[in-house]
């Protein structure tokens, strides 16, 4: 399975008519409509961010957990990859997928903007918690104990080099633009997850 291929294919299909500017953007489900999030651009991974802390309450939570398994759900769908099953609890979840590259794929990337659309996936799943709890994001979430973290850095640095802050901060903004955008369809899986405590792709649980 090539992330980088598929980043590449869904971006150029991405809808950036209705957005408004990326920074410190707050989300309204009342307002999916008109996404506060934008597909970032390329300038973000020349950045020096500022990392942020994970502000968000901890503790065992299914909301909290079911949303984060959703948004990785939603992400994957966004690629054209989708996942074949999603659990939620209180103290955690997990996603399963088909297959998962552990590095990215040599395909042409001058910019790197490929790689890091294609590392929105690991960090859909916190991107998903702080929209459901209505947080600011100001930059990028540095979570270097976690395994989404983890991942989208193995995912990032053979690229980009160590722990670096635009190329988390570009695949965080790609995930909140896709989640925004999507939310509906978010709310559905988490919910599903919260009643079932499972998820899993049907006939009558697709997304349009």
């Amino acid at each position: 399975m090539n992330l980088k291929a598929q980043a590449g294919a869904a971006s150029d299909g991405r809808l950036t008519e209705q957005t408004r500017p990326m920074a410190d953007a707050t989300f309204s489900s009342r307002c999916e409509s008109v996404n506060p999030f934008e597909y970032p651009r390329t300038a973000v991974l020349k950045r020096a961010w500022g990392w942020q802390g994970y502000h968000l309450p901890h503790g065992p939570n299914l909301g909290r957990m079911a949303f984060h398994e959703a948004g990785h759900v939603v992400a994957l769908e966004w690629l054209g990859i989708g996942a074949k099953l999603a659990t939620a609890t209180q103290s955690g979840g997990l996603t399963h997928l088909p297959a998962m590259p552990t590095e990215p794929p040599t395909a042409p990337d001058p910019t790197g903007e490929l790689t890091a659309t294609g590392a929105a996936v690991f960090h859909a799943g916190v991107m998903a918690e702080l929209l459901h709890a209505g947080a600011k994001w100001a930059g990028p979430i540095f979570r270097p104990m976690t395994d989404d973290y983890r991942r989208a850095e193995a995912f990032l640095s053979p690229e980009f080099g160590s722990h670096s802050s635009g190329a988390h901060a570009f695949a965080q903004l790609v995930a909140l633009h896709i989640l925004a955008e999507r939310w509906h369809r978010v709310t559905h899986v988490a919910q599903c997850l919260i009643e079932r405590g499972e998820w899993q792709p049907g006939e009558a649980d697709t997304f349009s």
